[in-house]
């Protein structure tokens, strides 16, 4: 590992599942590991900072992606002869970050290994930022029946090193005002970080899009119902597997091939998902909860309104024109498809706000300014 320099301040991500997403391959990975990388990459750009990528994988290595060093710890294997591997795993986690020589640890999304990581941090006094991924992280019960499995004890060990860490930051006001409500933690908002496409053709504009997890959270049968309902438009469904819910996986790929005006992709490399935005004309979003949803930015940011069943983060579709929330009622949401196909001005509105609203927002290069600010300040902190 480089040694600590006057001239550079060393920043460690951890990102356990983000190396399908490094790869360029077309699954394996989500919204959150998206959120980080764009940031890492954006902030190795700088000659200020050195940034470290801690992922998880079967083969341990180490190599350069661009100005990025990529750290690949090797997972645990969950089978019998195996038995004492997964001890073994986190006795990793936590030698490979103990020999870091880093300013800043910057996790999101909430876990054992985030906990180690935690723990590090405040026995080296380095300095540690966790960022949230999801609404469940800002309430007790949630993190422990959704997140840990019903364990107590990891869901309290995490609520100690959030509390303890030297920064929180928080993907919406919902997360932040919930965080202070529940666990009287402050955190500061900041919504996840986008290139800005500045070309997008309106006629090519053509299908209803969904993207996501094949997981029950997700809904995805609620798209396939949508699909049957509206049998002379096209519909594009991305879902790659979730390996905890393989039988959904399977169930709805099936089902989909009984659908004539439905197409089921099962993964796209991140690098080939936006032309699927910009020739969606709708984009929906059937997620029971979420934190801030990456696939929402995409479809906003694309000039694509957003018809969400009950996810709406700061009320940014409500209050900014930009789409519709159907607040968990389905019929509803049919109603909302119908009028932006019915209605041409409405959804050419909808469509410039969603623009509008995006490359104001969530543009990468005005949040990375306020990332560089953060881990200046933080890493230069007594």
């Amino acid at each position: 590992m480089s040694k600590l320099t006057k001239d550079k301040i060393n920043i460690c991500f951890f990102s356990p599942n983000a190396l399908p997403l490094i790869e360029g391959k077309s699954s394996g990975f989500g919204g959150g590991e998206v959120d980080l990388w764009n940031l890492a990459v954006a902030l190795g750009k700088d000659d200020i900072f050195h940034v470290y990528f801690i992922v998880v994988d079967d083969r341990a290595r180490k190599f350069n992606a661009g100005n990025i060093t990529v750290i690949v710890i090797e997972r645990y294997k969950s089978i019998r002869k195996y038995r004492g591997y997964f001890l073994r795993y986190l006795i990793r986690i936590f030698k490979t970050f103990w020999g870091m020589q880093v300013d800043v640890y910057f996790v999101k999304l909430s876990s054992l290994e985030m906990i180690i990581v935690g723990v590090v941090a405040r026995l080296k006094r380095k300095k540690f930022i966790f960022r949230l991924g999801h609404d469940w992280e800002t309430d007790y019960q949630s993190l422990k029946n959704n997140i840990f499995n019903h364990n107590k004890l990891l869901t309290k060990l995490f609520i100690v090193c959030l509390k303890k860490a030297d920064l929180v930051i928080s993907q919406t006001r919902k997360q932040k005002e919930l965080l202070k409500k529940n666990f009287n933690i402050n955190s500061v908002v900041i919504y996840n970080a986008h290139h800005i496409p500045q070309n997008i053709n309106f006629d090519g504009k053509f299908s209803i899009l969904w993207v996501g997890r094949i997981h029950p959270m997700k809904r995805p049968r609620i798209f396939l119902d949508l699909a049957k309902k509206f049998p002379g438009e096209t519909f594009i469904m991305i879902g790659p597997p979730d390996e905890n819910h393989l039988d959904l996986f399977k169930y709805i790929k099936n089902e989909t091939g009984k659908i004539k005006n439905l197409e089921f992709i099962d993964g796209v490399p991140n690098n080939e998902m936006e032309k699927y935005y910009q020739k969606a004309k709708l984009f929906v979003l059937t997620s029971q909860a979420e934190g801030f949803s990456n696939v929402l930015i995409e479809a906003l940011k694309t000039k694509t309104p957003v018809v969400s069943l009950s996810v709406d983060p700061d009320d940014i579709l409500t209050n900014n024109k930009n789409g519709f929330c159907a607040v968990g009622d389905v019929n509803k949401m049919v109603e909302y498809i119908v009028l932006l196909l019915a209605d041409k001005k409405l959804w050419q509105l909808c469509s410039e706000r969603a623009y509008g609203f995006a490359k104001e927002n969530f543009n990468i290069e005005k949040i990375i300014k306020k990332y560089k600010k953060i881990f200046y300040e933080i890493a230069k902190r007594d």
